[in-house]
């Protein structure tokens, strides 16, 4: 069943996009709960259970810092009791909540669940996970049938507030992406990518949406006006396609690299062909995603030689993305050098410390591009050793452990990222060793910080032959999640 299934961190980021902020929350503020669960188009046929709609609810002022509620919410069932089964199906498995837990928070009674939840503290004073549900058509519905469900929702004593989300009934179709590749390019290059679509079901199917991700424009070469530009691409085409007949772009996609980009640069092109109700839900979720339009020449889907009505609803998920691995030719590499220089902190005093990556070329690594030229580092304090001030880009994951993201900016050759800590020794230190670990798809190394509470120490490079690899940040994982437009409990 097509939809759009995000980690709860995506999630939680676009949410709080959605949401402006507010001044903190004090202790006696009354909360204010903003639901939103996802709109839900279905159609007979639709495989049992794979189907889910995510419900979260929203704070209307920013919490800090966040503090545990009680939360109380009712899904109002009675217009679409005749339409669709709903159920609750869990939690998210990304940690959302304090204290998640699989068991049901509701219970039926006639035709709302009456749902409850205690403890419950919100993720970064925003986000809280109200559950997933799994939604199956029933025998009495019709393509053309359509009703809402109503959200009401309470936070502690504060004011109840409600929501409402669309159900339809559509007709069921089948689109099958064609197209996986692998495809290389010289720096300063261009490459040519077509994409294709098979109408695999026994209805026409009218009209169609090609999403393609990542779209940044130094490497997606599009302007059509056909297309809306964003973190990712969205292509509308009005081709009425055929059952049993294959399509495809009548100009290839061009894929671009940067002139200076290192070799053996790499990147996944996500190519997703939806149909138009799940493209109308998943605006209707996140309005951003729609960007702005293209001013060129339309794209256009041509029939190959063998190949506002009721909403069409994509019923085989299994194949509706593809994938293409674009990497940048050329045979140098670039090299990169962590350095680790040792640190000296006078017991009871605070000092500051120092690591970080140099690229020493050739080419520049453009990790918002290409995930496998970026890296992250971890690290690891030795007792005794705590945080007076972190580097902004890094980020405590409990006890002495630290995760330091180096950001998706391009790192030119003989430019270097570094992590600069302020470091407090209690007064009975008297020396240790931090570790500091480099992660990456290619190569991985581990080295020791010597902290000494005696003498300062001097600190070298460790040459690290190739990129290292891990995805950026953010963009990364919001073009991933919205490229698995597939719904399917795990």
């Amino acid at each position: 069943m097509r939809s759009c299934r995000l980690s709860s961190l995506f999630v939680a980021v676009v949410l709080a996009v959605v949401v402006a902020p507010a001044a903190p929350a004090s202790a006696a503020t009354a909360l204010r709960l903003n639901t939103v669960l996802e709109p839900i188009t279905i159609a007979p046929g639709t495989p049992e259970n794979s189907f889910e709609a995510n419900l979260h609810g929203v704070l209307a002022q920013r919490e800090v810092p966040a503090r545990p509620h009680r939360i109380t919410y009712a899904i109002d069932l009675t217009e679409v009791s005749d339409l669709i089964e709903f159920t609750f199906a869990g939690f998210n498995s990304v940690d959302v909540v304090a204290a998640a837990t699989d068991e049901s928070p509701c219970k039926l009674r006639l035709t709302v669940l009456h749902c409850r939840r205690t403890g419950i503290t919100p993720t970064a004073g925003w986000i809280i996970q109200l559950g997933d549900f799994l939604v199956n058509p029933t025998s009495a519905a019709q393509k053309g049938d359509a009703g809402r469900i109503k959200v009401t929702a309470q936070v502690d004593d504060g004011p109840v507030t409600t929501s409402t989300s669309q159900v339809r009934i559509g007709e069921s179709v089948n689109l099958s992406t064609l197209g996986n590749a692998k495809v290389a390019a010289a720096p300063g290059r261009t490459v040519r990518v077509a994409s294709r679509v098979r109408n695999v079901g026994k209805a026409p199917v009218k009209g169609t949406v090609l999403q393609i991700s990542p779209a940044d424009p130094r490497l997606i070469g599009t302007d059509a006006r056909n297309c809306f530009y964003a973190y990712q691409v969205f292509c509308g085409f009005d081709t009425v396609l055929q059952p049993g007949r294959t399509y495809a772009l009548r100009t290839p996609l061009s894929l671009l690299t940067p002139g200076d980009a290192a070799a053996g640069s790499r990147t996944y092109v996500g190519l997703s062909w939806l149909t138009l109700a799940a493209y109308e839900d998943l605006k209707t979720r996140f309005p951003s995603i729609q960007g702005k339009p293209g001013r060129g020449a339309p794209l256009t889907l041509v029939p190959l030689a063998n190949s506002a009505e009721v909403p069409q609803v994509d019923v085989n998920e299994g194949n509706d993305n593809a994938t293409v691995t674009f990497t940048v030719k050329g045979a140098r590499r670039p090299a990169l050098v962590a350095s680790v220089p040792a640190a000296h902190v006078a017991p009871g005093k605070t000092a500051t410390m120092r690591f970080g990556v140099t690229n020493r070329g050739p080419g520049t690594l453009y990790p918002q591009l290409f995930p496998d030229t970026q890296t992250i580092a971890w690290l690891t304090l030795p007792k005794g050793v705590t945080v007076a001030k972190a580097d902004k880009r890094c980020f405590g994951t409990g006890g002495r452990e630290w995760v330091c993201y180096p950001g998706d900016s391009p790192l030119a050759a003989g430019r270097a990222r570094t992590f600069v800590f302020r470091l407090t020794a209690a007064k009975g230190f008297t020396g240790g060793s931090a570790r500091v670990r480099f992660e990456g798809e290619l190569l991985g190394t581990t080295r020791k910080l010597r902290i000494s509470a005696a003498s300062s120490g001097a600190g070298g490079g460790l040459a690290i032959s190739g990129p290292t690899v891990l995805p950026g940040l953010l963009l990364v994982v919001l073009g991933a999640a919205l490229l698995r437009l597939g719904r399917r409990p795990s």
